[in-house]
């Protein structure tokens, strides 16, 4: 969440840019924003593993989180 914004091919480029990349964005950043409100104080489980996938996107398949509950 804290990188600087570089350029990526997440909604293509150019002529072929997601015509919804910018409300994608916008939303991104408010389902962030509610969780960051929801659940302020979380950290990754370090007892267990983070699973990626790798393919044309890098991803997280599997992020395992502690909080506590509210």
């Amino acid at each position: 969440l804290a990188r600087k914004r570089g350029r990526t091919m997440t909604f293509g480029a150019g002529i072929h840019t997601c015509i919804g990349s910018r409300m994608a964005r916008a939303v991104i950043g408010i389902a962030v924003e509610e969780w960051l409100a929801a659940i302020p104080n979380f950290r990754i489980d370090s007892e267990k593993p983070l699973i990626a996938r790798v393919g044309d996107v890098i991803a997280l398949t599997s992020l395992p989180l502690q909080y506590e509950p509210i």
